[in-house]
């Protein structure tokens, strides 16, 4: 190389800088590219911010709009029916044997007296037939049948579930001077009951027909008497306060799959880099595998906080019920943090999987997981609370699904809904309205008149207060970044890279010997990585290569070849490449 065609060549510099300064330098260049992207994808952007808010929870104020103009029917003048006679028995599956009557005790009397009870229902267009005593086993279906006592009625229908319609035990005082008959009508309150009558129609079937054949029985020669009776149902009017049972029962579903958007999207981004090695690259270059996870938490957790504060935006603007009662931070913060804890749930399953087929197909697995379990679970309180009721689910239950991010947000969200939205009476079928939820209600344990009943002792389940899914949320975060940390370590890379199990006990794994940093002159780097003239390799060369080897290894000509890597001409800087250079190992 000529003199003038090196002049201006600079002298070449190794500088090694410390670690805070290089993270530095690399974070803000990566968020830089990330931002980069989000702004050129600006139509997926807003998708996940933006539209995916808004299109769910227009789908739910439709929903609700629906309900409502379902609570506004009224019926002014119900329509009267006449009372129809009483039906034969059907088994709990079809064609299972059954009982329609059963009375006690069978003696000549009240065996006249249901044997007319059946005649006049059968002039109604059911009779019912008395087929004697109840037998020890039942091979097929029967209309009436005698019993030998109250307590044989107790006992038979104890020991055979879902096999006797309906049971009377009669009893007629003797300290009378007249003819005085009681009795006592068992039934099955499920199969009775309907959606305006605790007790159903079928109850004062019942109660006519027995009187009608006691007032027959009791009056021989006269005529048999009749009682016709006509139901009308009282006029139906709609409630002066509408109810948000769908947002309730629903709300959690379409919340859920507002978050979810912006996880399938985290997982098939960071595959995406992997399976591309686009990852593999930045590191190749440089890149701590630490600034790659933090830029991309920071630039979702950009995402997830413009998403849950439009979402928070919207359901003030649709008016429900769980956001105009709720505190608003209180709703942006469960949102957020839900956000969040799905987002690191993704980042733990990217450390897993290396193809974006693969990664897709658990996001969808999980979405349909998380979207059963938020329309079945926290659907209503009667299922959502279940997890704390020491009568039904053993605590390690709870304490599991804790880990799962989309469960904490259930418990908030159904904690939310019960404080706004109330709870069903069901004696009036009509919502009773909630407090509302304010910052100190995350703090308050749950009234108990707001709590579901379990078991046989009427036992309150002990839900927890609210804001301890906020607690396990932040949890959530964490535990998944450890799970990131130590899976991306350890799981190979598609070039087989792995650290041992235990590489967070070593102390090269923390830096302990690096050096400083330092600034070495290209000559001294030069001869640093010269190798010795004397490890020349043994047996005979050709002539071409000894040459070859003898003007690579000559310390005369490498001060040019290091000084022709940096070639400055004016403002621009030209980058030389000698071949002598690859010739040194």
């Amino acid at each position: 190389m000529s003199a003038s065609k090196t002049e201006g060549v600079t002298a070449s510099r190794v500088v090694e800088k410390n670690y805070f300064q290089s993270f530095w330098d690399q974070l803000v260049i990566m968020l830089r590219r990330n931002t980069i992207l989000q702004i050129r994808y600006t139509r997926a952007t807003l998708a996940q911010t933006v539209i995916a808010p808004f299109i769910f929870q227009l789908l739910l104020f439709i929903l609700q709009q629906a309900d409502y103009a379902n609570q506004r029917q009224s019926i002014p003048h119900p329509t009267p029916a006449a009372l129809p006679a009483l039906t034969k028995c059907q088994g709990h599956n079809p064609g299972d044997p059954c009982i329609t009557l059963m009375f006690a005790p069978d003696i000549p009397l009240y065996n006249q007296i249901v044997t007319e009870f059946g005649r006049m229902n059968g002039e109604r267009g059911v009779k019912l037939n008395y087929a004697g005593g109840a037998p020890a086993s039942l091979p097929n279906s029967l209309d009436i049948v005698g019993a030998s006592s109250a307590d044989f009625v107790y006992d038979y229908i104890l020991a055979n579930p879902n096999r006797t319609r309906w049971a009377i035990t009669f009893n007629q005082p003797t300290a009378t001077n007249y003819t005085n008959i009681q009795y006592q009508i068992w039934f099955n309150t499920s199969l009775t009951a309907n959606s305006s009558d605790v007790f159903g129609s079928e109850m004062l079937t019942v109660t006519r027909g027995i009187d009608e054949a006691i007032m027959t029985v009791l009056n021989p020669g006269s005529t048999a008497t009749r009682i016709d009776v006509t139901l009308k149902d009282w006029p139906k009017i709609p409630p002066s306060t509408l109810s948000d049972t769908v947002v309730q029962s629903l709300g959690p579903v379409f919340f859920f799959c507002t978050e979810m958007v912006i996880f399938i999207n985290v997982l098939n981004q960071i595959v995406a880099e992997k399976e591309a090695k686009l990852r593999h690259g930045m590191e190749m270059m440089g890149l701590k595998p630490s600034v790659y996870w933090i830029s991309h938490f920071l630039s979702n957790t950009l995402l997830v906080f413009v998403s849950s504060l439009v979402t928070t935006i919207f359901g003030l603007i649709f008016q429900f019920t769980a956001f105009k009662e709720t505190h608003f931070m209180v709703l942006w913060i469960t949102f957020f943090l839900f956000g969040l804890g799905m987002v690191m749930l993704a980042f733990f399953i990217t450390t897993l999987v290396r193809r974006v087929r693969v990664a897709v197909l658990i996001g969808i697995f999980l979405f349909i997981i998380g979207l059963l379990f938020e329309s079945f679970v926290f659907s209503s309180s009667f299922v959502g609370y279940i997890w704390w009721s020491k009568e039904t689910m053993p605590s390690s239950g709870w304490q599991f699904l804790m880990f799962i991010p989309f469960f904490n947000f259930g418990h908030m969200f159904l904690d939310i809904t019960m404080y706004t939205t109330g709870k069903l009476d069901t004696l009036t079928q009509t919502y009773i309205p909630g407090p509302g939820f304010q910052w100190s209600t995350l703090y308050n344990p749950l009234p108990t008149s707001l709590r579901p009943v379990y078991g046989s002792t009427s036992a309150f389940p002990d839900v927890p207060v609210p804001v301890q899914a906020w607690d396990f949320l932040i949890m959530n975060c964490f535990f998944y970044a450890v799970l990131v940390w130590y899976f991306d370590c350890v799981i190979p890379d598609e070039y087989g890279r792995k650290m041992p199990l235990w590489f967070f006990l070593t102390p090269d794994y923390w830096g302990i010997d690096l050096w400083r940093s330092k600034e070495l002159d290209s000559k001294q780097w030069l001869l640093g990585i010269t190798p010795k003239k004397d490890n020349a390799p043994s047996g005979p060369l050709d002539t071409d290569v000894v040459a070859e080897r003898e003007r690579a290894l000559d310390e005369s000509r490498s001060k040019y070849i290091m000084e022709g890597i940096f070639l400055s001409r004016g403002s621009e800087t030209s980058y030389l490449f000698s071949l002598k250079i690859t010739g040194r190992p």
